[in-house]
């Protein structure tokens, strides 16, 4: 019985907004009340394990997966199995520095790659603009980040000038990220997923692609494939679903946190 929460401790050093049923022990509640063994994984992993099992991918083969939904995460994918880090925690590419003395971050670095492309940003340069916001109907709430930038990323795939320039913004900052992840693993495949491509994913797709065809440096060697998570909406959940697969069919990998 898999599930994609993280415990109280990881929600609270990850996220600026963790509402109070994130920090419920779920796992320890589904394991005493079902008598079953319980996995859990951030979105991002699950939708790296998502993609691993619906895309009949070689255990062979090395991927990352970028997932966006309010912020950004990367599960990535090593020989069939998750890649975990000291504390479970790898993927962390909303932190990654894109901006030498950017923006100051939550995390206390500046110029990371959350506070330069992700959704919110997106969506808060879309409210400078009166126009644009009101044309839009945008809130500018915290509640309606994600129907905000549905709205700003539907209009932009549409043509707006606008919204194109914005979502094009983002699309570099996130281009020059995963560009650094592909040279660091060597990776030949990239996968988008999550609710924050659902709209605009052929745009971010567009530039991710150009940037690293160009400019990965193991180029000359082998070529590396960027695409579409399908689905890319529900991709976290596919994985979450494939965890408990992934942990009967191979358990001598480590699947769960401890």
């Amino acid at each position: 019985m898999p599930t994609c929460g993280p415990t109280s401790s990881e929600v609270e050093s990850s996220t600026t907004n963790a509402e109070e049923w994130e920090t419920f022990a779920v796992v320890d509640a589904l394991a005493a009340s079902s008598g079953l063994s319980v996995v859990r994984e951030n979105d991002a992993a699950c939708a790296a394990i998502g993609q691993f099992w619906v895309g009949r991918l070689s255990a062979a083969q090395s991927f990352a997966t970028l997932y966006m939904a309010t912020g950004f995460g990367c599960g990535i994918v090593e020989h069939g199995a998750l890649a975990r880090g000291a504390s479970s925690n790898v993927g962390e590419i909303g932190h990654m520095v894109v901006e030498v003395d950017g923006p100051p971050c939550w995390c206390g670095s500046r110029g990371c790659l959350e506070m330069l492309a992700a959704p919110r940003r997106v969506i808060s340069l879309a409210m400078a603009d009166p126009a644009l916001a009101a044309r839009l109907e945008l809130s500018g709430a915290e509640a309606d980040v994600r129907r905000d930038f549905a709205a700003v990323g539907r209009a932009a795939a549409q043509g707006d000038a606008a919204c194109a320039t914005l979502i094009e913004g983002s699309a570099r900052y996130v281009a020059q990220a995963m560009l650094s992840v592909v040279n660091l693993l060597d990776l030949d495949r990239v996968y988008l997923a999550g609710p924050g491509f659902a709209e605009a994913g052929p745009i971010y797709l567009q530039v991710i692609r150009d940037v690293v065809t160009r400019f990965a440096r193991t180029r000359d060697i082998h070529g590396v494939e960027v695409v579409l998570s399908d689905p890319a909406r529900d991709a976290a959940a596919v994985g979450a679903a494939a965890l408990a697969l992934q942990q009967s069919l191979t358990p001598h990998m480590v699947v769960g946190r401890d």
